[in-house]
């Protein structure tokens, strides 16, 4: 009923960056029902709960309906991150069905996360954008699985630069860091390489 969602981060009853989110919206409803949403993101979360906790808020929609939950966030620890080929996935947008990225978790812990990779590149984590720095420049996959709202701002303001990194590259790098509009850039996840386990 719902195929597309958005996980918008909410802080003491308000939601951010909304129009990035919008534009989103509009993007995939052009692709997959080629129209615009009957609604929009302002007015479907017009009314929040008052928390001072950071929530997030779970939007699942269609062309014309959409239906939303909010909840507490706690940002997840990763202690470590394994390399899983993912070149049959099809994730240019947030669809609800996430099977297939899940059926690359399977036997792993709660704190272990994957790093897919495509084509011998680097994407994404199962969950976030990723960047890797040099200890100089971060570094971003210059074609991820989602381009999320919170890589496109950090592109914008040059935080960010892409480029196609590969599995040989790692030894290059410093640190990685996942990141989405759950965890802004400045509570993103830092590690160093070691935790990238390539074997």
């Amino acid at each position: 009923m719902f195929p597309l969602f958005e996980s918008i981060r909410v802080i003491e009853g308000k939601p951010l960056h909304l129009r990035d989110h919008q534009d989103r919206i509009n993007r995939s409803c052009l692709e997959y029902y080629a129209q615009l949403p009957t609604w929009n993101i302002i007015g479907a979360l017009e009314v929040l709960p008052a928390d001072d906790a950071i929530l997030k808020c779970r939007l699942e929609y269609n062309l014309s309906e959409y239906h939303f939950k909010c909840t507490r966030y706690q940002k997840k620890k990763i202690t470590r991150l394994f390399l899983r080929e993912g070149h049959e996935l099809n994730y240019d947008f947030k669809w609800t069905d996430r099977s297939g990225i899940n059926k690359l978790m399977d036997g792993l812990t709660f704190h272990e996360d994957i790093l897919i990779v495509r084509d011998g590149l680097f994407t994404d984590s199962s969950y976030s954008n990723l960047a890797f720095s040099n200890g100089e420049t971060w570094h971003t996959p210059r074609i991820p699985l989602l381009a999320g709202t919170c890589r496109s701002r950090l592109l914008e303001n040059e935080t960010l630069v892409e480029a196609d990194i590969s599995v040989s590259d790692v030894g290059r790098y410093k640190s990685i860091r996942l990141f989405n509009a759950m965890i802004p850039w400045h509570e993103s996840i830092e590690l160093p390489m070691s935790t990238v386990i390539t074997a």
